[in-house]
């Protein structure tokens, strides 16, 4: 009968969809990623994934295109959320990270992270590859024969200068600044972290400052590229037209394949209005580095300037087939196909991978007239409409730290599956807040999300368990089990878990001695939560400022005292007995 269609005849007209299932999908990304065609293997992994969520072999399969990506912190972020699957593959997981964390120059998370794969698989389908890179890691000269000491900064300083990056491409350039000068504090002859926090600077308009870190970098380095496109736009953005053209100049006879040099040069040529040179630099740049949203983007917005309407459009389709609910790109690609189908062109387009401010502010009316539907309404939204979840994912990298808050609110209170998701990937993300990240797993607690959290706290990695106490009365009020979990959001990454431990079983102690519960206040709540952290903190021998725990939980000196005097009571009255 020859090939059979994907479709099963039964009679003549009668036609019944052939449904494929998620291994179907399965198999068919493992095909395309041994083929190196990664995006078509994404497209599947998700395929299969939306059919069969607990899937364990498509997340480990995702996490591993992402790697290829080199998307590093973004397949960490799938890998961290099998640790609390029911079907748990932590060697694989562990195998994983390791190879990301060297990828992000993390050596010391990737050593761990090798160490524990050999330990659980001594004899593992990758153990001799882990014990290759631990001879690397732990070996000086084979060390740093792979990883010169000059490309190399701590793993501190360069996950802060990764933040820093990524947050000024947000557009959180008060963010960015204060990550790159903590990086430019401790290593100032960094020349590419400093560029950075000079461009930030100007986008700020404090140029002084920003002419100040050209003109430094400048002093050792005359012929930085970076620097010198800097300059070129400070001095545009000033109406130098005479240095503009010298700069320019300057930047067109580099030769160069270093791929910050170039990303820096083609975002000065386009905001230049060189679109044509813009463009030739960015195709070499997109053959290095083909999955970078930013490069992708810089390089549909030089097609569209150049009239390329269809070109353009091209690109933004790879973005979505990327990812799906890439809600920038699919306002891009809107852009272009209005562009080729006769629309004027637009103005105030923007070269980093953010929309325009007119859009912004739709979006987010778009967003609170959504949140006050009645809840049934809205929890439909959530669950079918994609466009609606893409926007709430697009919201939470604003810089604005309040919208981020609302946002973070309304995607707990669909307390789902795919909610949960949203907030434990969000904990995992460097260059989010770290007070929104503890507010976080107050949330994952409230949904009764499995433990542990895993989340960037302070830049450093940390598990949190936000219940450390166990076997609270049945008849507790709410207020009372807020107390614990106030502080234990304000303690998590900043204090070692038996200062948690300790304000646990201080709370326990005092909850025994009480025969009722009076009604809490916030400010009281807040209180006996600031004397919780001050008394584990003393009983662990770690520094404890009223002052400052007064200031960090916004209570009065007297209602701190109170609380604390209430705490104490409690704890003489127990060890009297």
């Amino acid at each position: 009968m020859g090939k059979q269609n994907l479709k099963v005849i039964a009679g003549k007209g009668k036609i019944i969809p052939f449904q494929q299932t998620g291994e179907f999908f399965l198999k068919r990304g493992t095909t395309n990623l041994d083929k190196n065609k990664l995006i078509d293997a994404m497209v599947n992994y998700r395929q299969a994934l939306s059919l069969d969520p607990d899937n364990v072999e498509c997340k480990l399969a995702i996490a591993e295109v992402l790697t290829e990506m080199n998307r590093y912190e973004e397949s960490n972020r799938v890998l961290f959320t099998l640790f609390d699957s029911d079907k748990p593959r932590h060697s694989e997981c562990y195998f994983g990270m390791g190879c990301n964390f060297v990828g992000m120059q993390d050596f010391e998370h990737a050593r761990d992270s090798f160490e524990r794969y050999a330990h659980l698989e001594p004899d593992g389908e990758f153990t001799s590859d882990v014990y290759d890179m631990l001879e690397i890691l732990q070996d000086e000269e084979l060390f740093n024969e792979m990883f010169p000491e000059e490309d190399r900064i701590a793993a501190d300083a360069m996950a802060l200068a990764s933040e820093g990056k990524e947050l000024l491409e947000r557009d959180d350039f008060k963010g960015a600044i204060a990550s790159l000068e903590r990086v430019v504090s401790e290593y100032p002859g960094i020349h590419f972290v400093r560029n950075n926090l000079a461009l930030a600077y100007f986008c700020v308009k404090d140029y002084e400052k920003a002419m100040q870190q050209v003109s430094i970098i400048l002093a050792e380095d005359p012929a930085n590229i970076q620097a010198h496109c800097n300059l070129a736009m400070f001095c545009n953005a000033m109406k130098d037209k005479e240095a503009v053209k010298r700069e320019l100049s300057f930047i067109l006879d580099q030769k160069t394949e270093d791929p910050d040099d170039l990303n820096r040069m083609s975002i000065t040529l386009m905001e230049l209005g060189e679109f044509k040179t813009a463009k030739s630099l960015l195709m070499k740049l997109f053959s290095m580095l083909p999955y970078d949203c930013g490069i992708t983007h810089r390089l549909a917005m030089c097609c569209y300037e150049l009239g390329e309407y269809k070109r353009a459009t091209v690109y933004y389709d790879r973005l979505l087939k990327m990812d799906s609910l890439d809600s920038v790109a699919r306002f891009y690609r809107g852009v272009c196909r209005a562009a080729a189908e006769g629309a004027p062109k637009r103005q105030g387009l923007l070269y980093n991978y953010q929309v325009p401010f007119e859009e912004l502010l739709s979006r987010m009316h778009r967003i609170n007239d959504c949140a006050h539907k009645p809840r049934a309404e809205l929890l439909m939204l959530w669950q079918h409409d994609e466009e609606f979840r893409s926007l709430i994912r697009w919201g939470l990298n604003l810089p604005d730290i309040n919208i981020k808050r609302a946002v973070l609110a309304l995607t707990a209170s669909f307390g789902d599956f795919e909610a949960e998701q949203v907030l434990r990937d969000f904990a995992l993300q460097r260059a989010q807040p770290d007070e929104l990240k503890r507010e976080v797993f107050g949330m994952l607690k409230h949904m009764n999300a499995k433990e542990p959290y895993f989340g960037y706290l302070n830049g450093e990695l940390v598990q949190s368990k936000v219940s450390l106490i166990h076997g609270l009365p049945e008849d507790l009020p709410k207020s009372y089990r807020d107390v614990l979990e106030i502080c234990f959001r304000n303690m998590v990454g900043t204090n070692e878990e038996k200062c948690l431990h300790s304000a646990a079983s201080i709370w326990e102690k005092f909850l025994k001695s009480m025969k009722d519960y009076p009604p809490l206040s916030g400010q009281q709540e807040n209180a006996f939560a600031a004397a919780l952290e001050y008394l584990a903190l003393r009983e662990c021998k770690k520094k404890a400022v009223k002052s400052i725990i007064c200031a960090e939980y916004g209570v009065s000196l007297a209602r701190f005292n109170s609380a604390m005097g209430k705490l104490l009571h409690a704890l003489s009255a127990k060890s009297t007995k």
